[in-house]
């Protein structure tokens, strides 16, 4: 049986996604400062535009 998403659910499942790849990209920046030596707690959560500019 296949259901339909609404328009509400959409926009929720891209939010979700959004925010996943915010924190997938800072645990990335973090374990490249920690791997080169340096302070992890310097990484920070960048914009999803930002985010969405490294896919592409």
């Amino acid at each position: 049986m296949a259901s339909e998403l609404s328009d509400e659910d959409v926009k929720d499942l891209h939010t979700v996604k959004s925010k996943l790849d915010q924190n997938w990209d800072l645990l990335r920046q973090r374990r490249a400062f920690r791997d080169a030596g340096d302070d992890s707690n310097r990484a920070d959560t960048r914009s999803v535009d930002t985010i969405e500019q490294y896919k592409k």
